[in-house]
């Protein structure tokens, strides 16, 4: 008798609780691929803003290798690097020392004009 009371309340789980158990994994696993998405778009994003940045140290090297004496003003440009068409701005100022000038290289892609920006510092052109 008293091992049949015990088949009685041992039956396994209920209709409600394989259903709570069942939300609390659906949420888990949307959580887990929401994360998963956002880690390939940022990997996506770093890896353009890593390109961009070699884009704009490629442009102010060739500056330091031609040693180019640089008036100031704006000048635009395009380049092509990884198989990717890369938009650059460069910037010349002034600097409270007349023989050294401020060089700035913007560098973009398509609806992303800033993904790098670099900043150096040459003789002036006077």
């Amino acid at each position: 008798m008293r091992s049949a009371r015990l088949r009685l309340h041992c039956r396994g789980f209920t209709l409600l609780e394989i259903l709570v158990a069942l939300a609390i994994v659906s949420v888990v696993l949307a959580s887990l691929v929401q994360l998963a998405a956002q880690a390939s778009h940022n990997a996506g994003y770093l890896e353009r803003k890593t390109l961009a940045h070699w884009v704009a140290m490629n442009r102010m090297a060739e500056l330091q290798a031609t040693r180019a004496h640089l008036p100031t003003g704006r000048k635009q440009g395009t380049e092509t690097l990884a198989g990717i068409e890369w938009t650059w701005r460069r910037s010349v100022k002034p600097t409270p020392d007349r023989q050294v000038v401020q060089v700035e290289f913007v560098v973009g892609q398509g609806d992303e004009p800033s993904l790098a920006v670099l900043t150096g510092f040459f003789p002036s052109a006077r």
